[in-house]
């Protein structure tokens, strides 16, 4: 074995017979397998920061492909490939760069033949759909396992070693997420099916507009706020506000659409079921000193397009956010009306965009 070890005996890497030497032994042999040469491992024995191999350590099953090798195994265009590399939100390379792999022959065979059903400009709008969301899990992955395990293992002199085996490991174990995203895809299709059929049957379809409750809630003071506070105090607001709203949202039937900064958006069909969202919103909050909601809610036709939604309804309440108080959720008369829900009159305002005065309700946390 030490012939093989000559290089890391030379670079000072490693000394046989020291008791060092088995783990050593045995790390690079590990190294070696998940296909990095002698002088990256050197590297990586050397500076526990050296992180760059690991991109390789999850494709050494394949060699790298180019767009036009792609495009060729696939019998589509390059510059379709290129177009499906940069809708998903991937940087940019040329049709010879060595950027793809043989894993991803099937991916491109699949949206190839969503060709038969859809217009390529339709798939390239899924695509940067699915590439933006994706790029959310894997910059929540990324950030568990560096606050988790690779600063814990620095902070604890770990060697670079300790710190690639760690998260190989646990790039392992994100890449086997692909079995829970076919589980929540398939449960998230049913819901979203559920939803825009019960919308048809409340108000019809007419020139792809759906009817939905639309509602949106920030926090107050929150700039202000965080300006004050350490990043890990940041850190716990942003978590404990993005849970709960999207806790209580899904299980109330509605479903979160997206956070915006400190503002969350939301979408359900039922005109009742939306007041109680937005009512359980401010009692939960309200129970969170540092979480001080307010919100506007309105109720209409909107454009459903790419899992956002848009439309004048969707600015209405957005509109109404600034015109309320602390604590408060202002509700679009007509949706009060539409959920039969008695609420405390408050006023016609006249908000930016729209020509006529709105009339609207003020729904508040009660006291019991």
């Amino acid at each position: 074995m030490s012939g093989d070890l000559e290089a890391f005996i030379q670079d000072g890497c490693y000394e046989p017979g020291s008791a060092s030497a088995p783990m050593i032994e045995a790390s690079i042999q590990y190294l070696r397998q998940r296909g990095l040469n002698d002088d990256a491992i050197i590297t990586t024995l050397r500076d526990p920061a050296a992180a760059d191999y690991l991109e390789r350590f999850s494709r050494v099953s394949s060699p790298p492909m180019t767009a036009r090798d792609l495009a060729a195994a696939v019998d589509i265009d390059v510059q379709q490939v290129l177009d499906v590399r940069t809708a998903s939100g991937l940087p940019t390379v040329g049709p010879d760069e060595p950027a793809f792999w043989n894993e991803d022959i099937p991916a491109f065979r699949l949206m190839h033949a969503g060709l038969l059903i859809f217009t390529w400009d339709e798939l390239l709008a899924f695509i940067r759909v699915m590439g933006s969301s994706m790029s959310r899990v894997a910059d929540a992955a990324n950030y568990l396992f560096l606050e988790d395990i690779e600063r814990p293992l620095i902070e604890a002199g770990g060697s670079g070693v300790d710190i690639v085996k760690s998260a190989v490991e646990a790039q392992s174990l994100a890449l086997d997420l692909v079995w829970v995203l076919q589980m929540l895809i398939r449960e998230h299709l049913e819901l979203s099916v559920n939803r825009h059929r019960e919308s048809i049957s409340r108000s019809g379809y007419n020139d792809q507009m759906v009817s939905m409750v639309v509602g949106f809630v920030d926090l107050v003071g929150y700039t202000s706020r965080s300006l004050k506070m350490s990043a890990q105090e940041l850190a716990e607001l942003v978590t404990r506000f993005e849970a709960l709203a999207q806790d209580t949202v899904s299980r109330l039937g509605g479903r979160l659409v997206k956070f915006i900064g400190d503002e969350l958006m939301f979408v359900t069909v039922d005109p009742a079921g939306g007041i109680r969202i937005a009512s359980e919103i401010l009692r939960v909050f309200g129970s969170d000193p540092s979480l001080t909601p307010r919100g506007g809610m309105a109720y209409g036709p909107v454009l459903a397009r790419v899992g956002d939604y848009f439309g004048s309804v969707v600015n209405l309440a957005a509109r109404l956010v600034d015109q309320s108080v602390p604590g408060e959720v202002l509700v679009t008369t007509e949706l009060a009306e539409e959920a039969q829900i008695s609420l405390d009159p408050a006023g016609r305002r006249m908000l930016k965009g729209f020509d006529d005065p709105v009339s609207v309700a003020s729904l508040t946390l009660r006291a019991d």
